[in-house]
């Protein structure tokens, strides 16, 4: 009886598994740009291209739509998210309100180390194609906030960031700018001071920035209506 129920364990544990990995993949493919937005989520498709089972597929579709990421429209089935720039900036008003003070919280909590792994990824930066950047700078970002210590807070940063961040990349084009390098390099030093109100301020500021470049993208289309 035991040795049944072990296994019945373990292949309840590998079926989880294989939906978190799955789960992780697609996110990425979204965030960086190989799911593009309205790309239709085929299961018989991502799982000859991900080398798995429809099964996790499918329910790694449902979270992807708990989480923002996909929708599912009768007859339709399901595709990745195609949020409108109006959509965006929604998006941007709740990572000004959470973004800031996990920054500030991964002041007050990191450590020397931290920042030395923190500055590893920012000097990859500096001279990376522009999709790597993207993907460096992702990192970059969740990095610190992961510093934070709160898992819950983390989460929504993480959500939010990917479904905002990709759409974002396609509106602004090109790689990083010199500003956003040195918004990381003053960042870097607020966290190495244990700065939290330095922290907190740069991130803002950060953030800032994009939300101006994407309103003023918006503004031509405003005026047309």
């Amino acid at each position: 009886m035991s040795n049944s129920s072990d296994n019945a364990a373990g292949n309840e544990d590998s079926a989880l598994n294989a939906v978190e990995v799955c789960v992780a993949r697609l996110r990425e493919m979204i965030a960086d740009g190989e799911l593009g937005a309205g790309f239709p989520l085929r299961q018989a498709d991502l799982a000859d291209r991900l080398g798995m089972s429809r099964t996790p597929i499918r329910e790694a579709i449902v979270v992807l739509q708990s989480e923002g990421l996909a929708t599912v429209e009768r007859n339709r089935g399901a595709s990745v998210i195609n949020p409108t720039p109006e959509q965006l900036i929604l998006l941007y008003d709740v990572r000004l309100m959470l973004e800031p003070a996990a920054a500030g919280l991964a002041a007050v909590k990191c450590n020397q180390s931290d920042v030395d792994r923190l500055r590893l990824v920012h000097d990859q930066m500096q001279d990376c194609a522009p999709w790597d950047f993207y993907r460096l700078n992702r990192e970059f970002h969740l990095a610190v906030y992961t510093l934070a210590d709160n898992p819950v807070l983390y989460e929504y940063i993480r959500s939010l960031r990917y479904r905002s961040d990709p759409y974002v990349r396609r509106l602004v084009g090109g790689g990083g700018s010199a500003a956003a390098h040195e918004d990381h390099a003053e960042l870097l030093d607020a966290l190495a001071a244990g700065d939290a109100a330095a922290a907190e301020a740069n991130t803002r500021d950060h953030l800032m920035h994009t939300v101006t470049t994407v309103t003023g993208l918006l503004r031509p289309r405003d005026t047309d209506r």
